[in-house]
This record gives structure tokens, sequence and C-alpha cells, in this order.
């Protein structure tokens, strides 16, 4: 008996000496460093195949993070997340995130001052807390399709940031409070249909911001969500103006100061907004009126293939009617110059000011033929339905003089 046993444990010795000395991977929470292109960081185990990016400290310049890691072992591991306070307070001025990465911690990069280039990958599923919280060398925020949680303060005072976009077929329901607090420089944002409520002091202190598109699923708009915006800030809301008065908007003043009453205002928000969806019913098509029908059958295949339809139709359709060699407008003031200037350039008989240029004129003389309404802004975006109607009605217009 005594030799069996003795037997065994040679035996179970003989095999443990034959197996990898890394086929034992490192428990979950312990930490390793590894070099990656000249640059040592550290990890923590999440589970026997994976890790986030833990504390570092002293970064500066460009930081590349790997989309895999080895242990002293040798065992390997994918990396999936940026842990919290990863590189908070270094000098990260370019930054190149792995394809494998599904989160990013609170303050993962926040206060790296300096920081000018960076994508979020697609994949990427969580972005915590103040993650990139004050960058001011960045120009533009694209969030991807797969984000489905934006927590509080994740890009606020992003002072520079002027485009701010999401990705088609977003996942994202609410932005949260305070997310783009401060981002001083972004004039138009369109939100995704995907979101449902707008925490407090999103936009707030968006002192440039002069348009947002907002989905008709919207339910709740929290204090000071729109606060501090342009002069000119307008508010295109997809859904009817009997939606608008069913979202919760809160009123009253946010914790450290701000309110929603620029959304009480005359003429801020219009409603029933239709970007790339919606069809014209005023148009004579009679000339060229296949793309409607492809629209229609794109419809019913999906949404994406009727934008393009879309997109296809009235570029057709817009290239047979607009005066040879004129782009398609893509705001209210190149709308109305280009119609104004067809329609011979007169004056308009608002009184404006001896240095007006021929935008102001322009608008002026639309606004007064009832071919752009009053509200709209020179800078505003402008539908290519809009365009149709409205240069169908120039026309008529000219046609009855």
């Amino acid at each position: 008996m005594k030799k069996r046993l003795i037997s065994l444990l040679l035996a179970v010795c003989m095999a443990a000496s034959v197996l990898p000395v890394g086929a034992f991977a490192a428990a979950a929470g312990e930490t390793f460093a590894y070099e990656y292109e000249g640059q040592t960081l550290n990890y923590k185990v999440t589970s026997d195949s994976t890790v986030e990016v833990a504390k570092n400290t002293g970064i500066t310049g460009t930081l590349k993070i790997p989309e895999t890691v080895y242990d002293g072992d040798e065992n390997q591991y994918t990396v999936t997340a940026i842990g919290n306070d990863a590189f908070g307070g270094n000098d990260i001025r370019e930054l190149e995130l792995p394809s494998t990465l599904k989160t990013i911690g609170d303050n993962a990069f926040s206060n790296n001052y300096n920081m000018k280039n960076f994508k979020i990958p697609e994949g990427v599923t969580t972005i915590g807390a103040y993650a990139f919280n004050s960058f001011w060398g960045i120009t533009e925020i694209e969030i991807p399709a797969s984000v489905e949680s934006l927590a509080q303060g994740s890009f606020q005072w992003c002072g520079i940031v002027e485009k701010i976009t999401f990705a088609p077929g977003s996942h994202l329901k609410e932005i949260a409070g305070g997310a783009f607090y401060q981002c001083e420089k972004v004039k138009q944002i369109v939100l995704p249909d995907s979101i449902t409520q707008i925490g407090g002091a999103a936009f707030k202190d968006c002192k440039s911001l002069e348009e947002i598109v907002l989905p008709e699923g919207i339910s709740k708009i929290e204090a000071a969500a729109f606060y501090g915006e342009s002069a000119d800030f307008k508010v295109h809301y997809k859904g009817s103006e009997e939606q608008w008065n069913a979202i919760d908007i809160i009123w009253s003043n946010y914790k450290n100061g701000g309110n929603n009453d620029v959304l009480k205002q005359e003429g801020v928000v219009d409603y029933n907004y239709a970007p790339a969806d919606d069809l014209p019913d005023d148009v004579d098509f009679d000339s060229d009126a296949s793309w409607m029908g492809s629209v229609a059958a794109a419809a019913a295949i999906g949404t994406g293939a009727a934008i393009v339809a879309y997109q296809f139709g009235t570029t057709v359709y817009l290239d047979s009617v607009l005066p040879e060699g004129a782009d398609i407008p893509v705001t209210y003031g190149q709308l109305a110059k280009l119609m104004w200037q067809n329609a011979g350039s007169p004056e308009p008989e608002t009184a404006l000011a001896p240095d007006a240029d021929e935008v102001q004129k322009a608008m002026a003389w639309a606004v007064e033929n009832e071919l752009i309404d009053a509200h709209r802004k020179a800078n505003f975006l402008v539908s290519r339905v809009s365009v149709i109607r409205a240069w169908n009605k120039a026309q008529k217009l000219a046609a009855a003089k």
C-alpha cells in the first residue's frame, strides 16, 4: 500500500513537471506590468483570460494600449477595460485604444489637458463618469454605436470641441448629467433616435450651441439640460407638439444654478422635424418621380435603405431643378441666397442695416415671401425636403408674377 502511494505521488510530480510554466493563470485582482512598444503599463487580472489597465502615472506623449498582454509566466490576456483612474492627470497627447475594449472606467483619462487625438473603438459599451473630462486639445468627439452607458460628466469641459457625433444605429438611451457640460465651441448636435432621457446640465453652458435635434422618443429632460446656450439656440424635435408637451421637463434650477426656461421661449422649439425620412407632399414630381417610388420601396426593406434612397432620390431631383452648377443648400442661409439670386436679387422691403450682406438680404426677402419661416436662422440646418418645398414655392411665386 505504501509503495502504491509513493508511486502515485511520483506520477503526479512527473506530470506536473512537464506542464508549461504558465499553465496556471494569475488570480483575479493580481497585477503585473507589461511592456509594449517601449512603454510599460500596469494591468489587473479580471478573469482567466482578461485584464483591465490599472493605475499608471508619468505617462506623456503618445499612448498605445495593446489588444493582448502577457504576465510574467507568459499567460496571455485580452485587454477589455480601462480601469478607474487609470490615466487621470497624466500628459497624454495621442491615444490609441485597442479594438478589444469594452469598458472605460471613471476618470480613466480625465485631466489630460493636452490630449489632441483619440478615437473610441466600436465595441465599447460603457464610458464611466468623467472618463474624458477636461480635454483641451481635441476638436471632435464621436460616440460609437455600441455605447450603451454614458456616465455623468464623461466629456465635460472639453472646451474647444466643435463637433459631437453619434454613430448610426446607436444603442445609447441616456445622455447623462453634465455629459457635455461646457463644451463651449460645439454649434450643432444631432442626438440618436435611441435617446429617451437627457440628464441635468447635460449641455449646460455650451455657449455656441445653436441647434440640437431631439428624437421623438425623448421622455424626460432634467434640470438645466439646456442652459447658457447661444442666443440663437434652436431645438428641432422630431415628434409632434402634443408629444413635446407630454415630455417630463424639469423647470426648476439645477443644484449649481440654471434652468430649462429657454425651452419656453417662442420659436425655440419646432416640431415634426424630418431631416431624412419625410416625403414631400406638395411637390409636382410628374417630370421625375422615380425616386419617390424608390424611397417607398426601400422603406419596406428598412430604414437604412430608405435613407439611402432618400439621399439618392433628392439629389437626382434637386440636380434637375436647381440652376446648373448650384450646390444643394445645407443651411437656410444658403437656400435663401440661392432662391434670392435666382429671382434677380430683389431688394427686400424689410429695413436692414446699411452694411447688410447678401445672406441677410436673401433671408429677409425669403421670409417676406413666406419661403422660409421667420424663426429660422441663416446657419440652421435645412433638410432636403424643405429645400424642395421652398424652391418649388419660389418658382410658383416667380411664375405668378
